[in-house]
């Protein structure tokens, strides 16, 4: 006897195995991360605490401070949203340059580099804003409604901290204290 799947039942499939790729891929990043639950901040001014700092093993068996894997953490993030961005200007450079391309196309790319530079340019603001209010470090990720604000502090966000911060964030970017995200990473 032979079971033949419709198109439904493939569909049903396939999305059970993105769903299970997506988790796996979740799992792997906060394992990668080292650290329990980060603190989240939304609205307004609410911090919990988070557990306190541990040594971290590296891959040669010594250990080293969370400190110094937090400065690790920025960087390597900065890094990898500094090749995405590469990638997507060149790609919108791509079009942009195509004579086969006709003049909607051209445009809508125009406006999409455009609006990318200018998120680039508010994140770079918000993140040296934020640095010069006292935090060591900081990563800021905008995107259309929602913007997410990662901050080096050796302990939980105090109220004033947050508030700073959500200020900053607000004045920069136009978006609503429900929108935006922080969390302290220590």
């Amino acid at each position: 006897m032979k079971v033949r799947l419709q198109k439904k039942q493939w569909a049903f499939i396939g999305l059970v195995l993105l769903l299970v790729a997506t988790g796996y891929m979740n799992y792997r990043f906060n394992a990668l991360q080292g650290e329990g639950q980060p603190v989240a901040v939304q609205g307004e001014a609410n911090a919990t605490a988070s557990p306190g700092t541990t040594p971290a093993a590296t891959d040669n068996g010594t250990q080293t401070t969370n400190a110094n894997v937090g400065l690790n953490y920025y960087t390597t993030f900065r890094t990898e949203r500094s090749t995405t961005r590469e990638k997507e200007l060149s790609y919108l450079d791509g079009i942009i340059k195509d004579e086969k391309a006709d003049a909607e196309t051209i445009k809508k790319a125009q406006e999409q580099k455009l609006a990318l530079v200018n998120t680039m340019e508010t994140e770079t603001t918000v993140e040296g804003l934020v640095k010069a209010k006292g935090f060591s470090e900081c990563v800021v990720t905008i995107k259309d409604g929602s913007v997410n604000v990662v901050v080096e502090n050796e302990k939980a966000l105090t109220s004033a901290q947050a508030a700073q911060i959500m200020e900053i964030v607000r004045s920069e970017t136009g978006e609503k204290s429900e929108n935006i995200k922080i969390m302290p990473r220590n």
